[in-house]
């Protein structure tokens, strides 16, 4: 109980955090240092690509992600519209002849979008990470089926079941899901884990707060350094 209370206000906490970085919007490529390959980050519903800075210039100056270019899609329109577009950043963002790996950290459905780039447009991606992502679906999106979107999102979905029929075309690609303890719109155990992926926890944090947890920061560090 006690736990349960503590996460909730820490999505209290990460909200008052979110607000304020939804405006930071930019698709310009943000260099800390040279090397070949670009990290691309991918936010939730309902959300920008500037909610993820704060992780990102933690990997950046890391030296972990020296290159790194932050998508940002609408809450309209579909999965599918938003991979080509997100494919459309990923080009334009590398250099003429760069053949370094693109490398992925995608929030929520952000996850979801990053595995549609990689498994149904077929776009190489060496290593992903997915946080807090409904991978079998968010059971509370079967209530808002008039916004097309969130209906990709109920579990059953037409756009769940493509990506769990080519969930094989992941097998080049190192996965790794940061599932939060206490997160009540994406189930832990049902949803947010993927078979055949390094699935890890955070302990006492919800859907928001696992964003700027510096345990998340460090699980997403791990899964994109060079091994």
């Amino acid at each position: 109980m006690r736990a349960a209370k503590t996460a909730k206000w820490r999505e209290i906490v990460a909200l008052a955090k979110h607000v304020p970085l939804m405006p930071t919007v930019s698709t310009d490529v943000i260099e800390y240092g040279p090397t070949k390959g670009l990290t691309v980050f991918v936010h939730g519903y309902l959300a920008t690509g500037g909610v993820l800075r704060p992780l990102g210039e933690f990997l950046g100056k890391s030296g972990i992600a020296p290159r790194q270019v932050h998508f940002t899609f609408s809450p309209t329109g579909s999965l599918a519209e938003h991979a080509r577009k997100l494919d459309d950043l990923v080009k334009r963002a590398r250099r003429h002849g760069d053949d370094g790996p693109v490398h992925i950290v995608g929030h929520s459905l952000g996850g979801l979008l990053a595995r549609y780039y990689r498994q149904v447009l077929g776009r190489p991606v060496e290593r992903l990470v997915c946080i807090a992502t409904p991978h079998r679906g968010v059971p509370r999106a079967a209530a808002f089926k008039a916004l097309p979107l969130v209906d990709e999102l109920a579990p059953g979905s037409s756009t769940l079941a493509l990506l769990d029929a080519t969930h094989a075309r992941l097998a080049q690609t190192e996965v790794t899901c940061v599932i939060p303890t206490h997160d009540t719109l994406v189930p832990p155990a049902q949803s947010a884990q993927l078979a055949g992926a390094r699935n890890v926890h955070v302990h006492g944090v919800g859907h928001l707060g696992v964003l700027f947890e510096q345990e998340t920061w460090e699980h997403v560090a791990h899964a994109l350094r060079v091994r």
